[in-house]
């Protein structure tokens, strides 16, 4: 239990255990559950809103979609989740996505709604090519 901004105890967040039924990603075969737990882990240590929604971002890519059965979709793209396990990202279903760091749906949706087109290519940049950048204009700003 840890003390929410009001004071009020809430459990902590934990990893979803899913396991992908049917998946055509294979998510159980390949992501161990240790591999989930460090990944979980990795992103609740961020404890920065942006940062979280930065690596959802960059981790839950929008494509055009493939198939027009129907005329008159509304739909245009269709979402790729990835988790990245050492250095490699690793496509996997929504679901297993959502359950592994312990997300809904608006973790997603917010920001995509809030990126602008000049913010969506920074977005799908890798966070381990901006970080180094960020960190030496910050060493100059303070010199």
């Amino acid at each position: 239990m840890s003390p929410s901004h009001s004071g009020v105890l809430v459990p902590r967040r934990q990893m979803i255990m899913h396991t992908c039924g049917q998946c055509v990603n294979k998510c159980n075969q390949k992501l161990s559950i240790s591999q989930r737990q460090d990944i979980f882990h990795n992103f609740w240590q961020m404890s920065d809103h942006t940062r979280q929604r930065d690596f959802i971002c960059s981790h839950a890519i929008a494509k055009q979609k493939n198939r027009h059965k129907t005329l008159k979709s509304r739909r245009t793209e269709t979402f790729h989740y990835f988790l990245s396990v050492g250095g490699q990202k690793v496509k996997v279903c929504k679901a297993v996505f959502l359950s592994t760091l312990n997300v809904g749906e608006k973790w997603f949706h917010i920001p995509r709604v809030m990126q602008s087109p000049k913010q969506a290519n920074l977005f799908q940049t890798d966070v381990a090519v901006i970080l180094p950048a960020l960190k030496n204009h910050q060493n100059s700003l303070t010199m």
